[in-house]
């Protein structure tokens, strides 16, 4: 991928989070950066120069007034994507504000996944988890076996990356969730989202990152409430504690990757930008 291409990949990704940041702020919506987007605009106050993809965080309770505002108010060039909208296949749990007329891989015949393969914004979902570790774990397990159980209706999917070990479990969970309809496993993970911890709570998890994120938590006060960043000219909401959540998600997170990781994961050739 040339530089020439991710520039103009960051352009489109800048005018859509400006639309998105435009109306969450004029509907009194909070919301935040998140994962690669946030480590851009602390680290390089710009987009990853190699990432090609927009992500934001918004509160579970917030999520439902968030979407009928996109729904309503989107500019005609964009597109509010329902993570069930996949002709009955799984794909992954996250809702997306999609780049109408953007293609950022070729698409095989009959693939059903069209609008995932568009540029746009990741829109993840924090909840409430239990205070007590045992019950925060059991949450979080509940969380992973929904998702693996949904890769049962997965288009073409495979475990290549896994462990051996890890394999034969999650074949197994894979087919055991192939027996059960995807609109429940949709549904029990929207009750998941909206159960309320049994007890206080000092600790906040994404609903819908995917399966290997599953597992990381972060400190509620991190998220109490926003400061600014930068990306290019835009002035943008990030936690509070984005240090403390950058960490958790990258580790040394200001020590840049290896040359040989530093390219999009999610461009390929064929690559198709919007007017």
């Amino acid at each position: 991928m040339n530089d020439e291409i991710i520039k103009k990949v960051h352009d489109v990704n800048y005018k859509v989070l400006r639309a998105f940041d435009e109306i969450c702020k004029a509907n009194d919506i909070p919301y935040f950066l998140d994962s690669g987007t946030l480590l851009g605009a602390v680290r390089h106050h710009d987009f990853i120069p190699w990432d090609d993809d927009l992500d934001i965080a918004v509160f579970a309770s917030d999520f439902p007034r968030l979407k009928a505002v996109l729904q309503e108010q989107l500019p005609p060039e964009y597109e509010y994507v329902e993570y069930a909208s996949y002709n009955g296949y799984f794909r992954n749990f996250i809702n997306r504000v999609t780049v109408k007329g953007s293609l950022f891989r070729k698409m095989q015949p009959n693939e059903p996944y069209s609008k995932q393969a568009t540029l746009g914004i990741d829109i993840f979902r924090l909840e409430s988890a239990p205070e007590n570790a045992i019950l925060r774990s059991l949450k979080i397990a509940a969380r992973r076996l929904i998702y693996a159980f949904a890769l049962g209706h997965y288009w073409r999917w495979n475990c290549k990356s896994r462990s051996y070990f890890g394999k034969i479990i999650l074949i197994i969970l894979v087919n055991i969730g192939r027996l059960i309809p995807l609109k429940w496993l949709f549904h029990f993970h929207e009750f998941l989202v909206n159960s309320k911890p049994i007890n206080e709570n000092s600790f906040i998890i994404a609903a819908n990152y995917s399966f290997p994120e599953l597992s990381c938590t972060y400190r509620k006060e991190w998220y109490s409430q926003s400061c600014n960043v930068q990306i290019r000219d835009l002035t943008l909401p990030a936690p509070i504690g984005y240090d403390s959540v950058l960490k958790t998600m990258f580790g040394d997170y200001m020590q840049l990757p290896p040359e040989d990781e530093r390219a999009p994961k999610c461009i390929h050739d064929g690559i198709v930008l919007p007017e």
